[in-house]
């Protein structure tokens, strides 16, 4: 995101209570999570493409989805659309 954008958002959210992805991302340690995570990914080849998404920020979207009962499409539009799915 550009820093405009960033700015305006940040903003945005601090004006919002904290979502429950965002109490809990205080609490947690991801590291341990990362390690495992990151095994899962086999293309770390040479052969190039496009890179892996961030496997914690893939996860949390899991945490999401399961939080809120929503299908792949839906935690997607409401990561579009709700500052507080703005996972990051």
């Amino acid at each position: 995101m550009d820093s405009f954008t960033t700015w305006t958002l940040r903003g945005l959210s601090a004006k919002q209570d904290k979502s429950r992805l965002s109490q809990i991302s205080d609490l947690i340690d991801w590291a341990p999570f990362c390690r495992i995570l990151e095994e899962m990914y086999d293309n770390k080849g040479e052969r190039g493409g496009r890179p892996n998404c961030d496997v914690i920020l893939m996860f949390k979207i899991l945490i999401l989805q399961q939080w809120y009962g929503l299908s792949d499409l839906e935690v997607e539009r409401q990561m579009a659309d709700s500052i507080s799915f703005m996972v990051g």
